[in-house]
């Protein structure tokens, strides 16, 4: 999980830090002040990638640039798969135009979600996009990271010819053919990520659109009896859906990833059982528990980690509403804390600069 980030001469403030509690923070403030933009670098501290470097047709998750003439530092650590502190400084470098830092392959921050503002998706996949290694030291020849349009997270992802992503209408309608565990793991989102049970998320029958498309289509099954095709449900429900679909695609290709790689999946939040959700990482970032000290600065919140338990459920159980409020947020893989719910999910705390 991201423990630290400080921008110094980065962004829309002169100096900016978050230190995010162990399990859920919301971020509130006035347009402009830096929301979406810390999500960002957030993101590219876990996993050195600006999403719109790795998909141009994103408008949105631009690399971070200087405020103002001067030296511009980010600094920020996580706690690696390695189960150790990784610490790191990078420095922007005006001549080459790029972020410089230490050399060599960074730490492994496991498997991270994030869910943009402009109805995209960025997934890093340590199984699909970390640096592997070769003899006489470590290349970056995989894939960076899988970054989605609004659009591809519907209809799939290419890298030129190669196809990286079916895409949510392909992907669900095999699914549910199948009726297999990625099935249940998409039936069991939907369901943890419903507005209440009175209005749960049930997918219905496989239907067509027109005469002309030969796709099948995932319908969702509404309270009042009929199906109504997911491209044509509500903007917040299909919000709730790619992102249900995304926990399931990721989790579903790291564990396939990883048996081709003979190596054990991502540990400890994903319990690979039939009646849980595998697919399920913590939120890290857009909403996490913060909760604003006498002085402004944000308080940790919560007690330490713990990776018992079923991460969606209790994910779904603090995040339900703010899902459907807020504007973005990012996922990765990281802790469950001990702590009680508390009355009306997390304390909301406002972003500070400095200025």
């Amino acid at each position: 999980m991201l423990k630290y980030l400080h921008l110094q001469n980065v962004g829309p403030a002169p100096e900016m830090t978050l230190r995010p509690a162990p399990r859920l923070n919301v971020l509130t403030g006035d347009n402009g002040l830096g929301k979406s933009f810390l999500l960002d670098v957030a993101w590219w501290a876990l996993t050195r990638q600006w999403p719109a470097e790795v998909n141009p047709a994103l408008t949105s998750g631009l690399p971070a640039r200087p405020l103002d003439p001067g030296t511009a530092t980010i600094d920020f650590s996580f706690h690696a798969k390695s189960k150790k502190d990784a610490t790191y400084r990078s420095v922007f470098d005006r001549h080459a135009e790029t972020w410089t830092g230490r050399p060599g392959r960074p730490a492994n921050p496991g498997l991270v979600l994030y869910a943009q503002v402009d109805g995209g998706f960025s997934v890093w996949d340590p199984a699909r996009n970390y640096w592997r290694k070769a003899p006489g030291g470590d290349l970056q020849e995989r894939q960076p990271a899988y970054v989605f349009s609004a659009r591809e997270v519907w209809n799939g992802l290419k890298a030129g010819e190669v196809q990286l992503c079916n895409g949510l209408i392909a992907d669900w309608a095999l699914w549910q053919k199948e009726g297999g565990t990625a099935f249940e793991q998409l039936s069991a989102a939907l369901h943890a990520l419903s507005p209440s049970a009175e209005e749960a998320l049930v997918a219905g029958k496989l239907g067509r659109l027109s005469v002309g498309d030969a796709r099948w289509i995932p319908t969702l099954r509404m309270p009042y009896g009929r199906d109504v095709p997911v491209p044509m449900a509500s903007a917040g429900m299909r919000r709730i859906v790619a992102l249900a679909y995304l926990l399931v695609w990721a989790w579903q290709e790291h564990v396939r990833a990883a048996e081709l790689l003979d190596e054990p999946p991502t540990p400890g939040d994903f319990p690979d059982r039939r009646d849980r959700v595998a697919s399920a990482p913590t939120v890290a970032a857009h909403h996490r528990g913060l909760a604003p000290g006498s002085d402004g600065q944000a308080r940790r919140k919560g007690r330490g980690p713990d990776h018992r338990g079923d991460p969606l459920s209790s994910f779904a159980r603090l995040n339900r509403a703010a899902l459907q409020r807020q504007d973005g947020c990012l996922v990765r893989s990281g802790s469950r804390s001990r702590g009680r719910r508390r009355q009306g999910g997390a304390h909301p705390a406002r972003l500070r600069s400095s200025r």
